[in-house]
């Protein structure tokens, strides 16, 4: 991944985030009543990159949505875009992406 930066600043502040899977059986921990506080959490800090993982498409699609002024790079693990993402949200009024890619570690590291 190459970024080129659009800003002068040289402090950067990452944030890495466990979203954790959405399924019912996480009762009172469930998706639906944590996803306002990850976002506000988030928003409070505007950390220059957030690093998440074990993210879903519809919870990729709900940090996207409220996330505005981010853009991310990653995939599903899954074909299709499909499955987990191990995704890098950034700061678009700082950096903008000039390329990126995605390799697996595994015997064949183009293939999901």
């Amino acid at each position: 991944m190459r970024f080129n930066s659009i800003a002068q600043e040289t402090n950067l502040s990452v944030m890495s985030w466990n979203i954790r899977l959405d399924t019912p059986a996480d009762s009172a921990d469930r998706w639906d009543l944590r996803k306002a506080g990850v976002v506000q959490v988030m928003k409070e800090y505007h950390p220059t990159f957030i690093g998440v993982q074990e993210a879903l498409p519809q919870q990729m699609a709900y940090l996207v949505d409220n996330l505005t002024g981010y853009q991310f790079i990653g995939i599903g693990r899954e074909a299709g875009g499909m499955g987990e993402y191990s995704a890098i949200f950034y700061d678009t009024t700082r950096f903008l992406v000039l390329t990126s890619s995605t390799f697996w570690l595994s015997p064949t590291p183009n293939q999901v």
